[in-house]
């Protein structure tokens, strides 16, 4: 652990309230919290205690988050895979006998054609968090190669049983 100084882009700002750090840039508002005060000079923030390399990482997540948001694209492979975007609300025909719904954090935003989801955050943890949800309905077969799957995944296909 070490003092730590990092150099802000000039579009984000940061301020204290209390313990939580808010982070506002372009892209959105990101709140962490980080105990350790620190000292902001123009575009220099410096912190007067050490950080834990997690706090570290979730502070340079979040400058890059509020400057430049992150991406992530799922796909949907496999015959009669769907996804329907209403309101806040992924509506999906996964082979169910049923739609499944997943509710879409507001911090997130979702669009969607017929097979592919694309998700944008300022909040990387919430993405991580929104997506794997999703991945969840329908983990990728390893026989068939179908399921959620995140883009340029490559899934390795087992071999069927030999008779």
């Amino acid at each position: 652990m070490s003092v730590l100084s990092f150099c802000l882009p000039p579009s984000v700002t940061c301020s204290a309230q209390g313990p939580q750090i808010c982070m506002v840039g372009p892209e959105g508002c990101v709140s962490l919290d980080i105990p350790t005060p620190f000292v902001q000079k123009s575009r220099i923030v410096r912190f007067s205690k050490p950080l834990t390399m997690s706090n570290k990482v979730l502070f340079k997540q979040a400058i890059i988050g509020v400057s430049l948001s992150y991406v992530l694209e799922l796909s949907l492979v496999g015959v009669g895979y769907r996804v329907e975007k209403v309101a806040n609300k992924l509506y999906f025909k996964l082979g169910y006998s049923h739609l499944v719904a997943v509710r879409i954090p507001e911090d997130v935003v979702a669009g969607c054609s017929k097979n592919i989801i694309t998700l944008r955050s300022a909040h990387l943890l919430l993405l991580k968090t929104v997506s794997s949800k999703i991945r969840k309905l329908r983990y990728p077969n390893p026989y068939k190669g179908t399921g959620v799957l995140y883009k340029g995944e490559i899934i390795i296909l087992k071999e069927g049983k030999k008779t």
